[in-house]
């Protein structure tokens, strides 16, 4: 079993020498540095280490966190605190492609009062605000693409199959002129033509549709094929009575009366 991988979500326990940390959020230094030479201690918590043990400490931080630079209101000598504790999910997880990472609504800004100094005056305060991290959780660490989805078995982005078997039924039931682009991931036509005027290429219908469809006053309907008003002769006048002045979207409403008397809408 030796150095078999055990993932987890959060939690406390001990951690064994032959089992490496499970993915959980623990604390880590990350430095607040205002300029060269910024002492990386943090004086209310810790004691101030010796000069070889800050140089060790900074190279070891330099290669294992982020670092915050600040930018100082003057020259300092040195900041207080120059390293502060935020919770970071790190650990391993059982399945080798995914990766120890936080849930997005457990991820907070924490506010730093950071005092930078010059000789033993005080110089300006600033403020940093971090990251931390509340639960963690195992999971593919790469955002896939607008009808994609992420590959369980190798958390690679591949093409949402629902999407894909509705673009085959919109070719094969519904006869549209469409075809599956796995390269894009969507169902893209065949042939793509030149509109006329107040017309534009639907790609959901494959065809040259009306750019805007306005409202019609009584008596008249909308004409898809020239993108304009035109008169509905269907009905006879005596047969229809609608409210006065009030257009609907389709023009249902085919007649208008005025003064007790049915007219037709010009």
């Amino acid at each position: 079993m030796g150095g078999r991988r055990v993932a987890g979500v959060g939690g406390e326990g001990g951690h064994s020498a032959s089992i490496p940390w499970r993915c959980e959020a623990r604390g880590e230094p990350f430095a607040l540095a205002g300029a060269e030479g910024a002492v990386a201690w943090r004086s209310d918590t810790l004691q101030r280490p010796s000069d070889q043990q800050q140089q060790q400490q900074q190279q070891q931080q330099q290669q294992q966190h982020q670092y915050v630079f600040l930018q100082p209101c003057m020259m300092v000598m040195k900041v207080v605190p120059a390293v502060v504790q935020v919770k970071r999910c790190t650990g391993d997880c059982s399945f080798k492609p995914e990766k120890c990472s936080p849930k997005k609504e457990n991820i907070t800004l924490t506010t730093f009062h950071v005092k930078s100094f010059k000789g033993e005056k005080e110089g300006c305060t600033e403020v940093a605000e971090l990251q931390e991290h509340g639960a963690c959780e195992c999971s593919c660490s790469k955002e896939c693409g607008r009808n994609e989805v992420a590959g369980l078995d190798t958390c690679a982005c591949d093409c949402d199959e629902k999407i894909k078997e509705q673009c085959y039924d919109r070719r094969i039931n519904g006869g549209k002129s469409v075809m599956w682009s796995h390269q894009t991931c969507s169902c893209k036509c065949d042939n793509v033509q030149q509109c006329n005027h107040n017309k534009i290429w639907s790609h959901d219908s494959c065809s040259c549709v009306c750019n805007e469809e306005k409202r019609c006053p009584f008596g008249m309907i909308w004409n898809d094929e020239f993108c304009r008003e035109r008169r509905d002769i269907t009905m006879p006048m005596h047969h229809v009575r609608s409210p006065r002045g009030r257009p609907t979207a389709r023009c249902s409403q085919l007649w208008g009366c005025v003064a007790d008397r049915c007219v037709h809408c010009q």
